[in-house]
Order: C-alpha cells, then structure tokens, then sequence
C-alpha cells in the first residue's frame, strides 16, 4: 500500500539528495522495513568534487527517522542521526517544514505513526501549522568565498575565526530582510544537541553598526541547553565559557550562556554525570567573582578537586584572547590553571 504522505517525503528528500535507487520500489506503511530508501552521499559528492559516486551509501529510515552513510558516518557524526539534521544540513528550512507537515499529515490520518520527537500544533482560530521546534533565521546561508558572504566573512577573519572553524561550527550569516531586521545582517552560529537537533543560535551584528543591539537570540530558556553537546568529549577536559563566540577557540569548551548556572541547569547535570576529567573555568576578566561562585558550585561530588580556574585580565575574555594572540594565546592561558583552596571559596 502506497500513502502519496510517504511519496510526498521522498520527494522532498530528492530535491536536495536526487532520486533514490529504491524509488519504484513497492513500500507500505504497516511495514517499517520497507520504508528504508537508498540514496547518493552529499558528503561524499563533496569529498568527490561535487559529483555523486553513484554507490548509494546513504540509507534512509523514514519509520524511525534517521539517517546514515555507511562510507562516512564513521569519520564523521555529520552523516548520520534524525532527518532533520540532514533537511538543515543539505535542505533549507521551508523543506523542512513541508516534511513535518507530510508527517502531521500521516498521523492524523492513523495510517502510520512515524517515530519523530517534534509535536505539532495547530494554531488555534486560524488554518496555519506551527512547528514546535527550533528553526535557524529563515534568511540563514551557509559563508562561503563569494561575494554575498564576503561581509561576514572578512568580519570572522578579522576575529581570527579561520574556514575551519567556520566549516566545524557551521557557522553561517544572514543578509538584509527589510520584514526581519533584527534578524538582519548577523553572524549566525547555531547549536546542536545530542541527536543533532537544533537546540539554540545567536546571531552577532557583523555591521557594527552605532545603537545595533550586538547580539540576537531565540527565545530559549538556556537552562534546558548544552550548547553543541554533540561536540563534547565527555572524557577530556572542558572548559566553560560565557559566550558562544568564546567557545570556537579551543576544543571542548562549553558556553554557559551567561555568567552563572544553577543545579537544575542541563548543563550542571551533564557536567555531573558524564564528565570525567578536570573542568577548566575560564569567564572573562571582569567576571572573577562570578567565576569563583561556578568554582565553588561544581566542586562537590564526582567533581570534587577537579575544578580549575583560569585568571582573565580585566579587559579579556577568551575570544579577545584568540582575536589578538591565537591558539598560543588560548594555551598560555590554560596552563594557568589554578585550583582555589576551599577557604578562599567563601
């Protein structure tokens, strides 16, 4: 039994991935194993010069909602995890919302409940369907070395911030929209949690511009996140930052999204329960007593004399750091790395 839902999605896939070697296959809805699609690698085209190799690697689950190549996912976690990391990687987000739509479509109708974690809402007095989860700014483009990038890029550069890390952060930016100007002319660098879902982004003005509000967010209770999870070793020593831009500088680095954190804060219970080596805090300089309070609120339990803290001048924090010394500048740092004697904690 064919469900036009499911040849909806496929073409939706198709648009950004091309067709699939299982697309005149028969499939049916009561049975999940032959809701399993072939397709071409984009990552491996890139790797390839732009040129799908014709192997078929990337499988496709649309009944559990996932993803995977089984060339790359093992040099890397981009290639593999929920269909909506792949639509917001290779797709855009109007695809994206067209899938959860397809998806709505097909529960609502009980013809197949697919295993998908966002729920979807309708919009009380009006036909319009809202999706419960996060969405990059819908002006949102990948930098590249072009002209339309050339702004935001000259602008990351002169920040010390290099096409690698652009490229591992995913580090995008938005151009002019008259209907969203906050939005506008940012520097967006997102967030992804475990399961590559987005989970937050802040955007940095690149204009500069005099009475511009430097940074905009989504309204996100930063207490529910671990901003980039997907990237921490757990096992290696992390170090917690204010800021996201503070945390490009050097791996496995946590930005707090603030100064402080509290116990019922996701990022406190990560920190308690998986992390197994020291936590380096490294606030900015002017944040020293803020600095000294996340000291003494870590260090207790599985943490206890793990702790480090890292002195800051006053007018630096680790970006500054980076911008004006580098690597070398971020590694000086580290190895200044204290603890505090429990006396001083209070």
């Amino acid at each position: 039994m064919k469900v036009h839902q499911i040849e909806n999605m496929l073409g939706l896939l198709s648009s950004f991935l091309g067709d699939s070697l299982d697309k005149d296959r028969d499939y049916n809805v009561n049975e999940p194993d032959s809701l399993q699609f072939r397709f071409n690698c984009p990552h491996c085209a890139e790797e390839n010069g732009g040129t799908p190799d014709n192997k078929y690697n990337l499988e496709i689950s649309l009944s559990k909602n996932i993803f995977s190549c089984w060339r790359c996912s093992s040099e890397s976690n981009e290639m593999q995890g929920v269909l909506p990391k792949l639509f917001q990687r290779y797709g855009n987000n109007t695809l994206l919302k067209d899938y959860y739509s397809e998806v709505k479509s097909l529960n609502d109708e009980k013809l197949y409940s697919l295993d998908f974690y966002d729920k979807m809402i309708a919009l009380s007095g009006n036909s319009e369907t809202k999706l419960d989860y996060l969405s990059l700014p819908s002006d949102y483009h990948y930098i590249r070395n072009n002209e339309f990038s050339k702004k935001p890029l000259e602008y990351l550069l002169k920040r010390n911030i290099t096409i690698d890390i652009i490229d591992k952060f995913k580090i995008g930016y938005t151009g002019f929209n008259p209907e969203h100007e906050k939005v506008s002319n940012r520097i967006i660098l997102p967030s992804y949690d475990l399961n590559g879902k987005l989970n937050y982004w802040t955007g940095r003005d690149f204009t500069e511009s005099k009475g511009r509000e430097k940074y905009f967010n989504p309204s996100v209770d930063r207490m529910d996140i671990v901003f980039n999870e997907h990237l921490i070793q757990w096992d290696a020593d992390i170090t917690l930052v204010e800021g996201p831009f503070d945390a490009l500088v050097y791996p496995n680095m946590i930005p707090l999204l603030g100064k402080k954190i509290k116990e019922d804060f996701l990022v406190y219970k990560r920190l308690m329960e998986k992390a197994n080596a020291n936590i380096n805090i490294f606030l900015d300089g002017d944040a020293y007593r803020d600095a000294k309070n996340l000291y003494k609120l870590l260090n207790t339990g599985r943490l206890y004399n793990k702790i480090r803290l890292i002195p800051v001048a006053k007018d630096l924090d680790p970006s500054l750091i980076y911008q004006e010394f580098g690597k070398k500048g971020i590694i000086e740092h580290l190895k200044q790395a204290v603890k505090i004697k429990e006396v001083y904690l209070f």
